[in-house]
């Protein structure tokens, strides 16, 4: 999060959404879809305009951080961190319910991902 973007700052003056803009943009990536990923950290700040399909895509990002998060973090954080995660979902017309089917498949995924794999999985308590 924020911390580790202070740090990467800090010691290599760059951080990795930087350096992620900058590779994504000399790919070619459309315009749009790198105003939504510089978006999507503090996406109501963004300054995206309201209705539009970069504050969308945005949202969507931060959404699917927010998730990633929520995977990696205790049950104290997950509590905490899950009105936020309602919150963004919401604004993307994503209910509750719907919001932790999608995260329960997601996680599904990932344990097949990693059986393959032959990668360590962090039990969800």
């Amino acid at each position: 999060g924020a911390e580790l973007v202070r740090a990467e700052q800090e010691s290599l003056g760059i951080d990795h959404m930087e350096v992620a803009a900058a590779m994504l943009a000399e790919w070619g990536l459309p315009a749009p879809f790198l105003a939504a990923l510089a978006g999507r950290h503090d996406v109501e700040r963004s300054g995206l305009p309201e209705g539009s399909r970069n504050l969308s895509l945005a949202r969507a990002f931060a959404l699917a951080d927010a998730l990633v998060d929520l995977a990696d973090a205790t049950r104290e954080q997950r509590r905490m961190r899950y009105p936020r995660l309602l919150f963004t979902a919401a604004k993307l017309g994503i209910d509750g319910e719907a919001l932790e089917l999608a995260f329960d498949e997601a996680v599904a995924e990932w344990r097949n991902w990693a059986s393959l794999l032959e990668l360590p999985t962090v039990p969800l308590d």
